[in-house]
């Protein structure tokens, strides 16, 4: 369901933070668009909920997996236009998650996402970019930083 068909004034998407945008500048109308499904990967449950939640908010379709696993799992039977990967978690890991949608989906859009853990944040993420990631958000981000990744994506693939 399009956001237009639940709510009919159009969502808008907001920055609100230091980004190369400006203060309340208009990031994306996403009202008439076909509304993406993402996959959202973590392994800690407030954080999976939490960024489902928002994304719920705006219209998009979740689908939630607690590890790279599960996730492996859930790409095998259903399209995706956006995964957000944690890189720090049990059994499959983010950063193999991330080589495996690769192999099977070059296309893949993806977006990683790390506290650090016993690593310098920075150094995850670039490592993270270098298997394939095309965005990387340092763990704890704002959510219009995640909003404004999301549709950076999504906008790239229409």
């Amino acid at each position: 369901m399009r956001p237009s068909e639940m709510d009919p004034a159009p969502r808008m998407l907001v920055v609100d933070d230091d980004s190369s945008l400006r203060r309340g500048e208009r990031v994306a109308d996403v009202s008439g668009a076909r509304m993406a499904r993402i996959l959202v990967v973590d392994d800690d449950p407030c954080v999976n909920a939490a960024i489902a939640q928002l994304l719920r908010k705006v219209g998009y379709e979740v689908l939630q997996a607690s590890d790279g696993e599960q996730a492996m799992e859930m790409l095998g039977e259903h399209s995706v236009d956006l995964t957000i990967v944690d890189i720090f978690m049990g059994n499959v890991d983010g950063m193999e998650l991330t080589m495996r949608i690769r192999e099977q989906t070059p296309e893949a859009k993806i977006i990683a996402m790390s506290g650090g853990g016993v690593m310098d944040k920075s150094n995850v993420l670039e490592i993270a970019r270098r298997f394939g990631a095309a965005r990387t958000l340092a763990k704890p981000f704002e959510s219009e930083d995640l909003m404004v990744a999301v549709v950076d994506l999504l906008e790239d693939s229409e």
